[in-house]
């Protein structure tokens, strides 16, 4: 599939629907998510937040992405009796949720701080439906 390359200033607002990528293109984990940072500045604008607790969002990115959990996405319950296959699942599943969560805490920072401008003015989400 061919790659894709996020602008540095996705064009999320106004009367846009998505920038992402056309249907058949790949996207790495980390350009997904930079090209999804404006949704967070989004959220950061429109309740004019200063600050926030990076260890809360953290965790309930680590609670979601955890693969036992009450909030878990990915239900894979895990023991000694285990396929090996299910073990080595489940260990990567950790790992790329401590990743994103890490990712997210620290684009949480750095949002606050040093905001992203969105090009076609305040973020508006609106479904297709």
């Amino acid at each position: 599939m061919p790659r894709t390359s996020i602008p540095d200033n996705p064009a999320l607002g106004g009367s846009r629907w998505n920038t992402f990528p056309a249907a058949g293109t790949t996207l790495t984990a980390r350009e997904f998510f930079a090209a999804t940072e404006p949704l967070l500045q989004g959220i950061i604008d429109d309740n004019a937040l200063t600050s926030a607790d990076g260890e809360v969002l953290e965790g309930q990115i680590l609670a979601t992405l955890a693969l036992g959990s009450r909030e878990t996405s990915l239900p894979l319950f895990l023991g000694p009796d285990s396929a090996p296959a299910a073990r080595e699942l489940g260990a990567q599943a950790e790992t790329i949720g401590q990743e994103l969560a890490s990712w997210a805490t620290e684009a949480l920072e750095r949002l606050l701080t040093d905001p992203v401008p969105l090009p076609a003015g305040p973020l508006v989400v609106r479904s297709h439906c």
